[in-house]
């Protein structure tokens, strides 16, 4: 992209539809705990089972996206995003005639991989050459706050379409939405130099190995983990936690879009405060808050008002880690190499989400509750504060 040949206009229209792409994303990601239990229905397969798939399609979202990144470097954004659009489309519209473990996986797989081409980094590598330096952090803000969409507005449509029609109509309403998506992805990339007129692509090898030589980048990977192995618990158990409390189910879904709302609040808050403020600060703070936000959870009576106090909370200091730690990766490493270092951050990111999602299904089968589950992410929350805080600031590396 060239900024002089872009009007103001179309930039906002750009980072527009960076949101939508964004926002279908989350609405499928961020709401899996309304599905669980009714694709577990639906297939004959079991609650921890259905959460070890959901598990392992948590760990493809992230596994796949420095691949996509890969991608994206060599062919383009445009082919990455449209690839992973119609995959999770494909996946959500085979997930209803899955009778079994393996078609249930198979489907999961699909989307989850799909997912990874629409990952943030991949979002802001198409953004960031039409942005001002000092509007970057403001947008990537922005960009990640769009995922509370995914909770404000789909949550309660998603429970609604199920309540009245059954989860086989809800999938293939997400399936159409998310086709939906590919015109915007096209959009989106208009603007896009073709894979020849862009900007020589680094080495692979090179470029990670020197990440990985990075004690920095490796505190980073470790803070990662812990933001997917909390994200997921959200995503995935806070539903059926609430509804197992004593919740109905229309009130956990709109307590749900109360989530979204703080995430995308807490999401605009920290782009802000990263763009004034040292990024490794912002992200240390907002992982150490959530051992705070969970020690009330436990301290508190389970009430619509602790749940709904507890999902602002969370939302406030969720995906709000992404801008501070994506201003580490672009510090450290150049916008170029944004999308693919990032991506593998989420690799970590993911495989948090994977054993938070599978071990939170294991032991609510096991104990019956989500203490023990909601116990650890306190402690790797304070784990995730400790790595932040030890990354070295860019200029004192260089």
């Amino acid at each position: 992209m060239e900024k002089k040949n872009i009007s103001a206009s179309t930039i906002i229209l750009l980072i527009i539809c960076g949101c939508m792409l964004n926002a279908m994303s989350a609405a499928i990601r961020s709401n899996y705990g309304l599905l669980l239990t009714e694709v577990s229905a639906l297939s004959g397969v079991g609650y921890a089972s259905v959460s070890f798939v959901i598990a392992v399609s948590q760990f493809f979202y992230g596994f796949t996206q420095p691949f996509f990144g890969m991608l994206a470097l060599k062919k383009g954004n445009r082919s990455a995003l449209v690839l992973g659009v119609s995959m999770i489309a494909g996946g959500l519209a085979y997930l209803p005639f899955c009778r079994s473990r393996l078609p249930l996986l198979i489907s999961f797989l699909l989307i989850g991989a799909g997912f990874g081409a629409l990952a943030f980094g991949i979002l802001m590598s198409v953004l960031s050459p039409v942005l001002k330096p000092s509007t970057a952090a403001t947008v990537s803000g922005i960009i990640s706050a769009s995922s509370g969409l995914g909770s404000i507005v789909f949550a309660p449509l998603w429970q609604k379409i199920i309540a009245g029609s059954g989860i086989t109509v809800c999938l293939r309403v997400m399936a159409i939405a998310m086709a939906v998506m590919i015109p915007v992805s096209l959009y989106f990339t208009r603007f896009e130099s073709k894979p020849a007129a862009r900007e020589s692509a680094p080495a692979i090898i090179p470029m990670f190995k020197a990440a990985f030589a990075d004690p920095s980048y490796r505190l980073m990977m470790g803070a990662f983990f812990t933001c997917g192995f909390h994200m997921a618990i959200i995503e995935t158990h806070l539903f059926n936690n609430m509804t197992a409390a004593g919740l109905q189910r229309e009130t956990a879904a709109y307590i749900m879009s109360v989530y979204g709302i703080s995430t995308m609040l807490g999401s605009v808050f920290s782009g802000a405060m990263t763009g004034r403020f040292r990024p490794k600060m912002v992200a240390g703070l907002e992982f150490g808050s959530r051992t705070i936000w969970i020690l009330l959870y436990f301290i508190l009576p389970k009430t619509i008002v602790t749940f709904g106090l507890f999902a602002i909370l969370l939302g406030f200091t969720g995906a709000a880690t992404v801008p501070p730690v994506s201003a580490m990766v672009k510090e450290r490493f150049g916008a170029v190499k944004m999308a693919t270092l990032f991506g593998f951050l989420f690799v970590f990111h993911q495989l948090g989400s994977f054993f938070s999602s599978w071990l939170g299904g294991i032991s609510v089968e096991a104990t019956g509750g989500y203490v023990v589950i909601w116990s650890a992410s306190a402690l790797l929350a304070a784990f995730a504060a400790s790595c932040c805080f030890r990354v070295r600031d860019a200029e004192a590396q260089n």
